[in-house]
């Protein structure tokens, strides 16, 4: 049992533009009842994530201050679920998640990239990059990247990416036509070649962007005041927590 849902947002292959039938991430943020925010503020661990498998529905909610504190760090991940075009519960304090969210697109996402490249490149190399899903993955990550620090916005799809001069149609094509045919990918050096393209020009990107550096103390004070805002109008408290 949780509080009010404040968004459900459409996440992972969805979002991204590599459409699986198996698989429906849904992602959102949720008030805790208010039995549960004072057990959980004594307890001094305010998590409560709610995590469901339902069919081909992979369901996870957030407690909106674990949230918050995700996308200021910042989690790309959290914050293109806020931004995501493709909503299916939005409710009061949704707009003010998503102006923070805008607010945290920041060079220091950077780290984030390269982290997730590395993780993704473990797993692609154990598959000896022949899975085409987790190759496109792969792809994105650099590519939204790139397009972040050239744009000062965040896509999440692959139509999007190709505005961008680095964008290589002919192989994603190869790759989403493998993905299409439950067929393993063989054009590995190309692959490769291109991954090496872009992860340089990731680093060079991102070091000459207008992006701030990070989340802004201004940023954190709005989510700071937006969490306990959410709080107190939900249920008539006169004093701040």
């Amino acid at each position: 049992m949780i509080g009010r849902q404040i968004f459900l947002s459409v996440s992972g292959s969805d979002l991204f533009g590599i459409p699986d039938p198996q698989d429906c991430d849904v992602r959102g943020a949720h008030l805790l009842t208010e039995e549960q925010f004072w057990k959980n503020l004594r307890r001094g661990k305010p998590k409560w994530t709610i995590e469901k498998q339902l069919n081909k529905m992979d369901f996870v909610s957030f407690e909106v201050g674990n949230y918050l504190n995700e996308m200021l760090k910042p989690n790309v991940n959290f914050i293109e679920q806020v931004l995501s075009p493709i909503s299916l519960v939005r409710s009061p304090g949704f707009e003010e998640m998503q102006d923070i969210a805008r607010d945290c697109i920041s060079k220091s996402m950077y780290s984030h990239w390269k982290g997730f490249a590395m993780h993704t490149s473990y797993h692609a190399v154990d598959e000896d990059y022949k899975n085409p899903k987790r190759d496109l993955y792969l792809l994105r990550i650099y590519y939204q990247g790139i397009y972040v620090a050239q744009n000062e916005n965040l896509k999440s799809d692959f139509d999007s990416y190709r505005t961008l001069s680095c964008f290589n149609d002919s192989l994603v094509q190869e790759l989403f036509d493998c993905k299409k045919r439950k067929a393993d990918f063989f054009n590995k050096q190309q692959f490769l070649t291109h991954c090496s393209e872009l992860e340089k020009m990731l680093q060079d990107e991102i070091t000459k962007s207008k992006l701030r550096e990070a989340p802004t103390e201004e940023t954190r004070k709005k989510a700071d005041d937006l969490y306990k805002a959410l709080y107190m109008k939900e249920y008539g408290w006169n004093k701040p927590f």
